[in-house]
């Protein structure tokens, strides 16, 4: 958020030290910037990062990369990105490697999803989706390492960023909410990350129980999708997400409503002014206050304004 609202600032600052430093490069990007200047360097990482790698028996090498260099890949030509994406997704099935790097190496494909063709994308989907049902974890490196972990969580996320059917989104939510149960709470908020990705109109979940549910990633999920479309829940309901006792709650519907880019409505002055006033300056600098003048005004000026309402990550 502070890159992107900085974008001017960033490109201005870094740029003469972009061709060299790899998280002046990352803040170029992230901030969506001209990408021009990181290019050479994109292109020699990205590279090392398909570089094959070597399997010794006895030795275990851990690869933690992936996430940060398919940043690097997004800026480069469709080819590089594809052939990234397929690696990274060779890696993640690869049980010679221990959970940890695999992961990672998922990560990678989840940052790059977004960033390839359709059809690659579709290719893809099968197999990241038998990993989000637990079908390829472990193996014989986690074995000897005397442990073993889970990908599911994280497969969700990333199968939900490669264009899923409806059909495929059905079966993404039931994953989730089944896996929801057990996980412990980061997982449960890259579950929860994953089914807000995903169409609200494939979607099956009674958001009014998912407001009330014990688990905040759960509420986070509805406030979400309340902010996306007001007529999803009573009012009554958004007021007490509004007032959640976890700030991830509040901070992901502050953050919702600020990035929708349609009319505010009526009730949401109500929920905007309860977040503007939040204990936590996390939550308040989120730009509230503006979306209370931003109503006044288009109650004056633009009442029948066209609606659009993108919907956003609730993970923080």
């Amino acid at each position: 958020d502070v890159l992107v609202a900085s974008r001017d600032a960033v490109a201005q600052l870094l740029t003469p030290f972009a061709a060299g430093n790899r998280y002046a490069s990352l803040a170029i990007i992230r901030a969506g910037a001209d990408p021009a200047p990181t290019l050479d360097l994109a292109k020699t990482e990205v590279e090392q990062e398909l570089a094959p790698r070597q399997h010794k028996p006895g030795l275990k090498l851990l690869y933690a990369g992936a996430p940060e260099t398919a940043l690097l890949a997004s800026v480069l030509g469709p080819e590089t990105r594809t052939r990234f994406a397929r690696t990274m997704l060779e890696r993640a099935l690869d049980r010679r490697e221990v959970t940890h790097s695999r992961w990672n190496d998922l990560a990678g494909l989840t940052n790059i999803a977004s960033e390839i063709d359709e059809d690659t994308q579709a290719s893809l989907l099968p197999q990241v989706l038998e990993i989000a049902r637990g079908q390829r974890d472990g193996g014989p490196a986690d074995d000897s390492a005397g442990g073993t972990g889970t990908l599911s969580d994280l497969a969700l996320t990333c199968a939900a960023n490669l264009n899923p059917t409806p059909a495929q989104c059905v079966e993404i939510e039931q994953i989730g909410m089944a896996y929801l149960r057990d996980a412990y709470e980061p997982a449960q908020w890259r579950i929860s990350q994953a089914l807000v990705l995903l169409p609200a109109g494939n979607s099956s979940l009674d958001l009014w129980q998912c407001a009330v549910h014990p688990l905040a990633a759960l509420r986070a999920l509805s406030a979400v999708r309340w902010a996306a479309d007001p007529a999803t829940l009573p009012q009554e309901n958004a007021e007490l997400l509004a007032r959640d006792d976890d700030p991830r709650v509040r901070r992901a519907l502050a953050r919702a409503l600020r990035s929708n880019q349609r009319p505010i409505e009526d009730g949401l002055e109500e929920i905007a002014g309860i977040l503007a006033a939040d204990v936590r300056r996390s939550v308040r600098q989120l730009g509230i206050p503006d979306l209370i003048f931003r109503h006044r005004t288009r109650q004056r000026t633009h009442p029948l304004c066209p609606r659009t309402s993108p919907l956003q990550h609730v993970g923080d």
